[in-house]
């Protein structure tokens, strides 16, 4: 079965014969899992007899697992066709490495960023990985962006990481006790809206925005804070 990784932007293309004797407008849409979600909608025009191959646009899942894909055809209101693809598709994870945040490298791979971190930084809870797979968000909307991130722990502590992208307002935590010692995956959001010290819930204004990451440990009543508001190399769009 073919992979791809989440988030991924694709292009499928699909041949289409129009087996009757005029000529008609179409639209044809790709669904992707077992609730048939809509991943892409085309219109296009066919000759009587004509065949073409039709491209559709595709952003693939943020979740990762197998899906089934099926191709519909309508013509006006008059659904013509469902067609189930001959392979599922497997969507899978793949984050790039993020930079170091206590010195700020940069890194290609992830086994770079773990050997620096070893060598530089031993016994340091770190990012070791980060993905944004929503470019933009709507101000004041619940329309999430969605961040797979993985870090390392290197202790049975009780650590919170954060991601911020305005004046310090939290814009999503993963809460992760490190028992064992060892990396851990979470997924965390991004929202068009914030909270602050002092100011509470607020409107992020329209812009581009960096995301910052911070980690702290909680011992007992204390916040220990490790980093605070590190470049994570991520921008994202508020509208």
């Amino acid at each position: 079965m073919p992979q791809f990784n989440a988030g991924e932007s694709k292009v499928a293309k699909a041949p289409i014969h129009n087996l009757t004797g005029k000529a008609f407008d179409y639209t044809g849409l790709i669904y992707m899992g077992t609730d048939l979600a809509v991943m892409a909608e085309v219109p296009f025009h066919l000759n009587a007899g004509e065949e073409k191959q039709v491209a559709f646009p595709i952003t693939m899942p943020s979740v990762q697992g197998t899906y089934p894909v099926h191709i519909g055809v309508f013509s006006g209101e008059q659904n013509i066709a469902l067609y189930r693809a001959a392979e599922d598709v497997i969507i899978v994870l793949t984050m790039p490495p993020a930079p170091c945040v206590y010195c700020g490298g940069t890194f290609s791979t992830e086994a770079e960023l773990i050997t620096h971190m070893g060598t530089k930084h031993p016994g340091k809870p770190y990012l070791a990985s980060i993905q944004l797979l929503q470019s933009s968000i709507v101000q004041g909307g619940y329309n999430a962006a969605l961040v797979n991130v993985r870090v390392y722990i290197p202790d049975g502590s009780y650590y919170q990481f954060h991601l911020y992208i305005y004046n310090d307002a939290c814009a999503s935590a993963a809460y992760i006790i490190g028992n064992p010692a060892g990396f851990y995956e979470a997924s965390m959001s991004i929202l068009g809206y914030g909270v602050a010290s002092g100011q509470g819930y607020f409107f992020i204004p329209a812009g581009t925005y960096p995301v910052y990451a911070s980690c702290v440990r909680v011992v007992g009543y204390e916040l220990q804070w490790l980093y605070r508001g590190v470049d994570t190399g991520l921008t994202i769009r508020v509208v």
